[in-house]
């Protein structure tokens, strides 16, 4: 009597194997791509939060008026120690340009809402 395994059965081990990996790894990288971009949002609300410390603590919100648009830069930010310099985007692995802006509308109750990240400068609007 002969031990070990046939040819067709390694082969069927083979491709079962195959067959598994081929159905884990997609769902593997999706749960990465899902979490870095949960740190990516995570990155951009500690961005806009440190906008609305930095707002609150200038008191910005009595130097403009309701309903318009406030603009502070990124670079601002981190000289004024809101942020840590460098910036980095967990999703691209780059670092974030401090010559970007963080805009925010100033509401009714004079709270700031609607934050974004943009390019340009918004207070000359």
């Amino acid at each position: 009597m002969k031990k070990g395994f046939t040819l067709i059965e390694l082969m069927a081990a083979v491709v079962i194997f195959v067959g598994i990996i081929s159905i884990a790894i997609p769902t593997i990288m999706n749960q990465i791509n899902a979490k870095k971009e949960e740190i990516s949002s995570t990155t951009l609300n500690t961005i806009y939060e440190a906008a609305r410390l930095y707002m609150a603590d200038y008191n910005i919100s009595d130097e403009i008026n309701i309903g318009n648009n406030y603009c502070v830069s990124l670079d601002e930010l981190t000289q004024e120690e809101y942020l840590s310099s460098p910036i980095i985007d967990p999703t691209t692995r780059k670092e974030i340009s401090l010559t970007k802006y963080v805009k925010a509308k100033l509401n009714p109750n004079r709270e700031f809402i609607d934050f974004e990240l943009v390019d340009v400068n918004c207070n000359n609007e």
